[in-house]
């Protein structure tokens, strides 16, 4: 424990909000734990300018996705966050409320902001808790070189480079940090030794004459860090100056990891090192003598026993002995890479199905791992730590076109659990009638599915609709479909004016429940037609339509194995909605605006004289879309559309015909 008086604490808000112009306008999101410093920047800094602070919940801090919905949806004005949460920012829509967003705890990257920095302010912070929260501040740019120095020092901060005679260095001369100041804690809670150690007397302020100088003036902190002095004034920190290394944001000892792994009565040697991987995230492996090879969930387990996850080690290699130079110390050059075949302790099995086929490539893939990799093997004894697990559930979610949280990772760490629930989350799609794709909200929209008859089509497109709840149809092949559409739309929407969705030849089927709507005594207030024809006459596909039809998609399934298991439920329903089609006309008029969003280079037959302008009695209005047909759902494209629906269903757009 760390004794801070409230006088630091006071100083550096102080000090804080007044190097970021923080006012009482000010909205954060309180991420940290109360025994963290970082909670005094969320929370203490924001209120005492008379702003909010947002408290999620717990579930919601460990995702980014939630944590982006939050910010948009409180209109959040600062952020913390770690670097490397920061690059997960980084890859998402910019957040247009966010002002300033401070990273600290870890190395920060460049490319980790290149995208936030076009509508934000970023703030690289340095400094341990022993000097309250942080010490200094730099604001980035996009023109810094590889390195992103920490800048200069808060106010009532002072900050000294020396070297190992405690001399002040020069100009870009590796030094190490002493800091002092009133951000200097009193020290170390029942640990007299290594507060002496670590808060010793500042030769540079001691003086006979200033004895009315505070205690905080007269010691400084020895951070153990590297750092040197550039010539613009700010400092350029190097790591660290022992064996106390940052893993994840957490300062740890890599002899205490050391020491907990030869506590095994197995182990006789041991050595514990800090590898980087391609994204230059650190990493721990330990290496180890021992006369039996010990499986890595025992390994975990025994050092889980005195130590938290950020210690445990993410590889264990069993070695016949420790290499050692000609004088007698560790050769860490000549140490293995860890990423070889890995002793799990599970019975190795091989993938059953194209699912786990994609899933064994995945963790190959995030774990860097070139050997097998069995159904029943345990991520994180193969090495995966938690942000291996946020590159996981990416790559699932891009790849399965699925919303996998990290914690139901977290609770199926194994292949077999996670194809598992992959295969149940399709047949639940596929077997229900209508999806929600977003959040619950007071606005909806209904949308009705292209040819091949599934509403995980609007998926992308979904993610962009903030203000509406988008609920998918699948094609329902019953012969009463249009009253089951009806059914399902009042039943969520019980009254109301209803907005209805088609992309392609969904969009006949809006405006076929779209017209039945009306005919019940129901208001509709927009028909929005991506891209779709109207049919006037029966245009039944021949038997050889049919064939090239279903073999087009049947090669097209085979070639993206994850649809594979689901291949026959697919082509069945496609081509009942393909034969539907063929034989249903789009006669009538409604009543309600019909608005039709027409891709890029756009078919002739979209807009022919005789299309939907004489459908509607209301207004009829085309716009301009984005991206080709196939394309206008797609990542890239779905968001540039999704405004374009947004502005109409907000009535924002003229209407022209």
């Amino acid at each position: 424990g760390i004794l801070t008086e409230h006088r630091n604490v006071v100083n550096f808000i102080y000090s804080f909000n007044k190097r970021l112009n923080l006012t009482e306008d000010e909205c954060t999101l309180q991420q940290s734990s109360f025994t963290f410093d970082a909670f005094v920047e969320e929370v203490h800094a924001t209120l005492l300018t008379g702003g909010k602070v947002i408290l999620p919940r717990n579930e919601q801090v460990k995702d980014v996705k939630s944590l982006f919905e939050l910010v948009e949806n409180h209109k959040v004005t600062i952020l913390s966050c770690s670097p490397f949460i920061l690059s997960q920012f980084n890859d998402l829509k910019p957040m247009k409320s966010v002002k300033n967003i401070t990273s600290s705890t870890d190395s920060l990257k460049k490319e980790y902001y290149s995208n936030i920095i076009k509508h934000s302010k970023i703030y690289n912070l340095y400094g341990p808790t022993e000097c309250t929260v942080c010490s200094t501040c730099y604001e980035c740019s996009n023109s810094e070189s590889i390195s992103i120095p920490i800048g200069k020092p808060f106010a009532n901060y002072t900050i000294y480079l020396l070297d190992k005679d405690r001399s002040l260095v020069p100009i870009g001369v590796p030094g190490e940090v002493y800091i002092s100041g009133e951000g200097v804690a009193r020290g170390y809670l029942n640990n007299s030794k290594l507060t002496e150690e670590r808060f010793i007397d500042n030769p540079f302020m001691i003086d006979r004459n200033t004895a009315d100088r505070s205690m905080t003036d007269r010691k400084m902190y020895k951070t153990g860090d590297i750092a040197r002095w550039l010539p613009d004034g700010n400092i350029e920190f190097l790591g660290r100056g022992d064996l106390q290394v940052k893993i994840r944001g957490y300062r740890v000892e890599l002899g205490e990891v050391v020491s907990q792994l030869l506590s095994h009565e197995l182990v006789k040697e041991a050595v514990v090192i800090v590898k980087e991987d391609e994204k230059m995230n650190k990493y721990l492996c330990a290496y180890y003598s021992a006369e039996e090879e010990l499986t890595v969930k025992k390994l975990r387990e025994h050092m889980a026993k005195e130590l938290p996850e950020y210690m445990i080690p993410a590889y264990f290699v069993r070695l016949d002995n420790i290499p050692l130079t000609l004088n007698g110390k560790i050769d860490k050059s000549a140490l293995p890479e860890p990423y070889s075949y890995i002793n799990t302790g599970s019975e190795y099995e091989a993938p059953r199905n194209e699912i786990e086929e994609v899933l064994v490539k995945l963790w190959q893939g995030v774990l860097k791992i070139n050997g097998s990799i069995g159904i029943n093997d345990n991520f994180f004894e193969l090495g995966g730590n938690s942000l291996k697990l946020v590159d996981l559930a990416s790559s699932i979610n891009k790849i399965f076109q699925l919303e996998i949280s990290l914690m139901h990772i977290l609770k199926s760490t194994t292949i077999k659990e996670i194809s598992k629930y992959i295969i149940g989350r399709y047949e639940e799609d596929t077997n229900a009638e209508f999806i929600l794709l977003n959040k619950l909200r007071t606005k909806k929209l209904f949308c009705f599915p292209p040819v091949a008859g599934y509403g995980l089509i609007y998926r992308e497109l979904s993610s962009s609709l903030e203000d509406y709840s988008l609920y998918s149809f699948n094609y329902i092949e019953d012969e009463d479909k249009i009253e089951k559409y009806i059914e399902i739309i009042t039943n969520i929407q019980p009254d109301g004016e209803y907005a209805l969705l088609g992309y392609c030849i969904g969009g006949r089927l809006a405006f076929k429940v779209a017209r039945e709507l009306e005919k019940r005594g129901h208001k509709v207030s927009n028909v929005i037609i991506l891209d779709g024809y109207r049919q006037l006459e029966k245009n039944p596909p021949s038997k050889e339509e049919i064939q090239q039809y279903k073999a087009k998609l049947s090669k097209s399934i085979d070639e993206d194995k994850k649809y594979v298991m689901f291949k026959e439920e697919i082509l069945h329903k496609t081509i009942s909605y393909y034969k539907y089609c063929g034989e249903l006309l789009d006669e009538g008029s409604i009543a309600a605006n019909i608005h039709l969003v027409k891709a890029q280079e756009a078919d002739t037959n979209i807009t022919q004289a005789k299309g939907w302008d004489e459908a509607a009695t209301g207004c009829y209005t085309t716009y301009e879309g984005f991206g080709q047909h196939n394309e206008m759902l797609e990542a890239g494209f779905a968001e540039k559309n999704a405004d374009i629906i947004t502005n109409i269903l907000s009535s924002l757009l003229p209407v022209w015909r």
